[in-house]
């Protein structure tokens, strides 16, 4: 059994995370959510230093999920589709954990983590309801609550 910072993910996954954060805060004026996503960029890098061996350990073949979950990357980028990446987001996220599920312990402090990231993400949803990109915020309410209910 192996323990992890954070929940653990493939590193390929991390890799599209940190590039869907690169283009938040490239594409995000409003200054504090800007800080918040720099923030976010630089505990998702430690995250995946940190966790780099135990996610190719663990990650058998979730590659078809990173395949779809970047091509909703890709056409969020290009076209605007925030439902379909936000679903394909919250889905292979919901699949993967069910793979490895038995492969793993976390740190004790996951629950709480989970908990921050609900009410930042309410707390950022009500003070910024007409921010750009506002279905982030949606998006971690969701899969940190499926989180918390698995």
């Amino acid at each position: 059994m192996y323990k992890s910072f954070g929940h653990p993910l493939t590193n390929e996954r991390e890799y599209i995370i940190l590039l869907f954060l690169f283009y938040l805060i490239n594409n995000t004026f409003i200054t504090r959510i800007k800080l918040i996503l720099c923030v976010t960029f630089i505990v998702h890098l430690y995250k995946l230093y940190r966790n780099y061996e135990i996610n190719n350990i663990i990650h058998e073949d979730n590659y078809k999920y990173n395949y779809l979950f970047l091509l909703s990357l890709l056409l969020l980028i290009n076209n605007d589709n925030y439902l379909l990446f936000s679903a394909i987001f919250i889905i292979t996220g919901i699949l993967y954990r069910k793979q490895i599920k038995d492969k793993y312990t976390s740190e004790e402090i996951i629950y709480h983590q989970d908990v921050f990231i609900i009410i930042s993400s309410l707390i950022l949803l009500i003070v910024y309801p007409n921010y750009r990109y506002n279905f982030v915020f949606v998006m971690e309410i969701i899969n940190h609550s499926i989180i918390l209910l698995e």
